[in-house]
């Protein structure tokens, strides 16, 4: 018994860790170049990736989303909507606190967590053998209005999701920001702010934070991002408990879109 408490606390320090060092959170009326920086700085004392999304993020225009790198080809509308419903609805994640109980990605909890959700999403393609979207992050001083905050809002310096393309259009899969189905690229950033402000990259599935690797591929596994998956999970589940909603009702058979 001891040496499994030992375990699962070491799995919840190492979920910490990942938190603080990917965290996407911007503090209100702090500038997101502050933490651009901070991120550049970490990068010079480790490992560096030239091409990671803080080095390839360009300011948005709709000339630049022509120029972007090319996403997934999902081939239609109504296929990528039905896709999105069942990465969004997929049931499949073992909570550690509650193991009988099976969860979705925290979609409901958007304070934090965009590159776990982010890298859930290309295991959860890659086991129901989907084409693997790519992922596109948004830098600036992000702010999205949500019924799952207490203050109605969360503010981010980066966010990421998956993208998809459809006859040359971009598709964003975000159930955090609308889960009732795929944002047009320019319509995410517009549920953030304004679009021209924002630097915005497009990189691999594998691409886990923004001084990652963009070029990086998914293995299929995102083992890092579901063991700090499952710390959002209990972040999620005690966000609800907040709100005085019902977690076991909106987590389990009827989530709330």
């Amino acid at each position: 018994m001891r040496i499994s408490i030992i375990f699962l606390s070491l799995i919840s320090l190492a979920a910490q860790a990942a938190m603080d060092e990917f965290s996407a959170h911007r503090r209100p009326g702090v500038s997101y170049q502050r933490y651009m920086q901070e991120a550049r700085a970490r990068m010079r004392s480790g490992e560096v990736f030239e091409e990671s999304p803080l080095s390839v993020a360009q300011y948005y225009s709709r000339a630049l989303e022509a120029g972007l790198p090319k996403a997934t080809n999902w081939t239609s509308q109504s296929l990528t909507k039905r896709r999105f419903t069942q990465l969004r609805d997929d049931r499949s994640l073992v909570w550690r606190k509650q193991p009988d109980f099976r969860r979705r990605i925290s979609w409901l909890y958007p304070d934090d967590g965009c590159y776990a959700r982010a890298s859930m999403v290309m295991r959860a393609a890659v086991k129901r053998s989907l084409p693997v979207p790519k992922k596109v992050f948004a830098f600036g001083d992000l702010r999205a209005s949500t019924r799952n905050s207490p203050t109605g809002y969360v503010t981010w310096w980066y966010h990421v999701a998956p993208v998809v393309e459809v006859k040359k259009q971009k598709y964003v899969l975000d159930p955090a920001i609308e889960p009732k189905g795929p944002l047009r690229l320019r319509d995410w950033l517009a549920r953030m702010g304004t679009p021209e402000r924002m630097e915005v990259a497009v990189c691999n599935s594998g691409t886990y934070g923004p001084s990652s690797n963009c070029e990086a591929l998914t293995d299929g596994v995102e083992q890092q991002a579901g063991q700090t998956q499952d710390y959002f999970l209990t972040l999620e589940w005690d966000r609800l408990v907040e709100l005085s909603r019902d977690p076991r009702r909106e987590l389990g058979a009827n989530p709330p879109w």
